[in-house]
């Protein structure tokens, strides 16, 4: 099976979340080298970018990039398995694991504004059952 990355990290500022997705994605490479990173255009983190061998696709970036055509893009290769290490990943792709970093806007709804708290509801829980680990 093929397994496409979320790269959309490499376009963002470097924070611990990034980190991890970059130390576990160069990992993954090492253990299987067909991997193949997906990220929009906008990179921030060339280096990555370039250690990783991340194929930049599409014109849109953000969640736009993310929701509309890395679900597009994937579609079109019809098999293969999406993990996406930074909290949200595409909707609409049936196969898709999904690293969530931090559920305290399930736990404590009020350190939380409400439309943060339904925004990641619905990318990261919608028609899913939640499991939190305390």
């Amino acid at each position: 099976m093929i397994i496409y990355v979320n790269a959309r990290f490499i376009t963002q500022p470097l924070t611990g979340v990034q980190r991890y997705a970059f130390e576990v994605c160069i990992q993954m490479k090492k253990m299987n080298p067909g991997i193949i990173f997906l990220s929009p255009k906008n990179v921030m983190q060339p280096e990555w970018k370039k250690l990783l061998g991340v194929k930049t696709i599409g014109l849109l970036t953000g969640h736009l990039w993310e929701q509309i055509e890395l679900p597009i893009y994937l579609l079109r290769m019809k098999k293969g398995l999406l993990f996406s290490p930074c909290n949200t990943g595409p909707l609409l792709v049936g196969k898709h694991c999904l690293t969530l970093h931090d559920v305290a806007f399930k736990i404590f709804e009020t350190s939380h504004t409400h439309l943060f708290r339904k925004w990641y509801n619905f990318l990261n829980c919608a028609n899913q059952p939640f499991i939190c680990l305390q």
